[in-house]
């Protein structure tokens, strides 16, 4: 009994030293007797080495680079470097292939002046003596022409627009109708009154007789209706061509007097459009003309394939 309260005590006393030995009395009083504490001999690393002079060195290293100045142009030199490359392969890709340094002929809409041009200043207006001004003779002026009232601008193509090219009859001028006949020289005009003629059948009296005075009138007023769409539909395939051309840039639209058609007679028919017109074909005739066409196109898919036979025939001769 009496050994474990010994024992107690002793754990009392050092908990005690133990508490105590941090406290500013326990450090003066170690500095009289010469003995250190326990708790800075503990904190106290045996293992910890002196800093390595090599750390030192880098140190002195670094600051030596940091004392260096600066230059920026290597940086610029890097810069400009990396836009050459980005623009070289830009151009590549632009122009499908055909040059490096955006020196390709038919640039894209964006790619060029007078596209933004447009969009700042707006869709131009033109009166037609102001179109014919484009046409391309003055080289300093781009090359417009005109379809249905709209102008595009086909500067991108002079070597088909400009002078001596071979649709230079319309440039600087809005030919709508030439569109449509195929008169390229005296159809240079966009009054399309009549044009729908060139689709209907001439009237031939021993033709008609075939039908009743009512069945032939019900008859033209169909033909006339289909030919009206067949105007339409030759005009809009131009008229779409240029509006979703990559090459061809919307500029504006001319601007003609309210009362432009009556100031006017309608154009006749041009000489090559009355020489294909035809007389109205007899009940029957319509489909054996529709049959003698398809025997054409067969045969001419039979002779095309006879021939590629022989030259495969040839080819493998030779090669034995």
């Amino acid at each position: 009994m009496a050994d474990a309260e010994s024992k107690k005590d002793d754990e009392l006393s050092g908990d005690e030293d133990n508490l105590f030995a941090g406290t500013p009395a326990e450090k003066v009083r170690s500095q009289l007797t010469g003995n250190v504490p326990a708790s800075e001999t503990q904190d106290a690393d045996p293992r910890q080495k002196p800093k390595s002079k090599g750390k030192k060195r880098s140190k002195s290293s670094d600051a030596e680079e940091d004392d260096e100045p600066y230059s920026p142009w290597l940086d610029i030199l890097r810069v400009l470097s990396f836009l050459l490359l980005a623009s070289c392969g830009l151009s590549y890709l632009v122009s499908g292939g055909e040059s490096w340094t955006w020196g390709f002929d038919n640039k894209p809409r964006y790619l060029r002046l007078g596209y933004w041009k447009t969009l700042v200043t707006g869709p131009l207006e033109l009166t037609p003596a102001e179109l014919a001004l484009y046409d391309g003779s003055d080289p300093t002026k781009p090359i417009y022409l005109a379809i249905n009232h709209t102008i595009y601008d086909v500067s991108s193509n002079p070597r088909v627009y400009g002078p001596g090219g071979s649709y230079s009859k319309f440039a600087g001028i809005d030919a709508s109708r030439a569109y449509v006949t195929g008169c390229f020289g005296t159809d240079r005009t966009p009054d399309l009154r009549g044009a729908e003629e060139m689709f209907l059948p001439l009237d031939d009296p021993a033709t008609d007789a075939h039908w009743t005075p009512d069945e032939l009138a019900a008859m033209r007023e169909r033909e006339r209706e289909a030919a009206l769409q067949r105007v339409h539909g030759a005009l809009k395939h131009w008229v779409d061509f240029f509006a979703d051309h990559e090459a061809y840039m919307y500029v504006g639209r001319v601007v003609l007097p309210d009362d432009w058609l009556e100031r006017s007679t309608p154009p006749p028919l041009c000489d090559r459009v009355l020489r294909s017109r035809k007389r109205r074909k007899l009940p029957g005739e319509e489909e054996e003309e529709k049959r003698r066409k398809e025997e054409r196109r067969r045969e001419k898919r039979e002779q095309k394939e006879r021939e590629k036979r022989e030259r495969e025939g040839a080819k493998q001769r030779g090669e034995l």
